[in-house]
């Protein structure tokens, strides 16, 4: 660098760039300046590089310490790098279209599904309830049947609408003061016929005298029928007993079962979207795997916790915490 000029070592840095840079030596507010320029090579070809400039004496004529770094693999790396981000960005906004597809495609199949649904379910109804005649013993069982696996349909379409709304950022709910006995008691209605077709008892322990929350009737409804379905899921005989009393600040349920269990390496995972352990669980019990991450949707919705406890081959107990009726969400639509 001993034989370059200053100007030799810029050959795309005008001239006023470069006296600001050797300003800020010559008045001492930098000990060194780094830039990157361009270096041209004997044969008048051009080169990306780094330049390290530093006064070394500045009394008389100042000298300086030039330093040029060849940062052409740098820059062709770097290059890379940047068409790589393009491109990976443009791949993402390609599955973000693909993902709302997929929403808009699930919401409104699901609304269709919906409309035939109810119409089964209320002829099946009014079948079992013989509003159209006498049934016998094995009709009614056969209209059992029926009804219940509506009942799971639903709850199933349900999942996706709700999943699909609130990716959509559009979910709503409407707060006002509830019972959570009667929560509890709406859910254990809906599921007490699959428990009984399973032989299994539900304990409904809910004192109704319990302090008010704040809370989505309907959501909350959902979160018990989740909570008591995968109980019932899970228990291949014995019984599930649901809890609730006051705790602290909060209200504490829990729905306990004696089920198989859920293994240790699983707790950490099992509110995760789609999660339901390994796959031998899924082919086993079904499912979506959507039923207790939306119940943790709902519940941090209104303030609250949720979480998991168990022993594999005793049962699990899942708990859950609600704020009482004083401290208000801070979602209220």
């Amino acid at each position: 660098m001993h034989s370059m000029t200053p100007l030799g070592v810029k050959p795309k840095l005008n001239e006023e760039g470069f006296n600001k840079r050797i300003s800020l030596l010559l008045d001492h507010e930098e000990e060194i300046v780094e830039f990157q320029t361009v270096y041209r090579r004997a044969d008048g070809s051009l080169y990306p590089v780094e330049v390290h400039l530093q006064l070394i004496k500045d009394v008389g004529e100042p000298v300086f310490l030039a330093i040029a770094i060849d940062i052409t693999d740098r820059k062709a790396a770097e290059e890379k790098l940047t068409k790589y981000a393009e491109e990976l960005k443009e791949a993402n906004e390609k599955l973000k279209s693909l993902d709302r597809m997929k929403n808009e495609f699930l919401s409104n199949v699901s609304h269709e599904l919906k409309t035939p649904l109810v119409s089964i379910e209320g002829y099946s109804e009014a079948i079992r309830g013989e509003m159209l005649g006498v049934l016998n013993d094995k009709q009614k069982k056969a209209m059992d049947t029926v009804i219940r696996n509506a009942d799971r349909l639903e709850r199933l379409i349900n999942s996706i609408l709700y999943v699909s709304i609130e990716e959509s950022g559009n979910m709503k709910y409407y707060f006002k003061p509830i019972q959570i006995a009667d929560v509890i008691n709406h859910s254990v209605l809906d599921m007490i016929s699959q428990a009984e077709s399973r032989g299994l008892n539900i304990n409904n322990e809910v004192p109704d005298n319990l302090p008010l929350i704040q809370g989505d009737d309907g959501k909350l409804i959902q979160v018990m029928d989740n909570l008591i379905g995968n109980a019932i899921k899970f228990t291949p005989s014995g019984e599930i007993t649901i809890t609730a009393r006051e705790d602290g600040s909060n209200l504490h349920a829990e729905v306990s079962d004696t089920g198989v269990g859920i293994p240790s390496e699983y707790i950490d995972n099992l509110f995760d979207r789609f999660y339901q352990g390994d796959g031998s669980t899924k082919r086993k019990y079904g499912g979506t795997g959507l039923g207790l991450h939306i119940s943790k949707l709902i519940v941090e919705a209104h303030n609250g916790k949720i979480w998991a406890k168990s022993e594999e081959g005793v049962g699990a107990t899942i708990h859950v915490t609600l704020p009482k009726k004083s401290q208000k969400p801070s979602n209220i639509n």
